[in-house]
């Protein structure tokens, strides 16, 4: 899950943080955050939103 924080001097929102979720079940076992923005380029998503 990718995560933006809007940031009203730039206009827009930017790239915070990709969150891992692991399951187990149908229950969420563990969140794994992998927080700036040089991690969205990896997967392929854009470092700010309108």
């Amino acid at each position: 899950m990718a995560c933006y924080l809007r940031n009203d001097g730039a206009g827009a929102h930017l790239a915070w943080s990709i969150n891992v979720l692991t399951l187990r079940g149908e229950r969420i076992r563990e969140v794994t955050s992998f927080i700036g923005a040089e991690h969205f380029t990896s997967f392929g998503l854009p470092a700010s939103l309108p």
